[in-house]
């Protein structure tokens, strides 16, 4: 599964929903952005759903405001 979408930060959740199945319930809070701002998430599973990797970047300042590692599920 690959995601690649350019959303407003207060519906970053409902892109994470998506891989719900692989991720559990992920979820981003508020973390001091305004809601109307616009950020890119990322977000890789593979096949197996055991290599996870996701990206949140603000849009306009192309930093990161959340990444992970990729996770290995046991």
């Amino acid at each position: 599964m690959n995601i690649r979408e350019k959303v407003f930060f207060k519906d970053i959740n409902k892109v994470l929903s998506k891989a719900d199945r692989f991720l559990g319930e992920n979820r981003i809070s508020g973390g001091g952005f305004h809601p109307k701002r616009q950020v890119y998430v990322y977000l890789t599973v593979s096949e197996d759903g055991k290599c996870i990797r996701n990206l949140i970047v603000d849009a306009e300042t192309k930093r990161p405001i959340a990444k992970s590692e990729p996770l290995k599920k046991q």
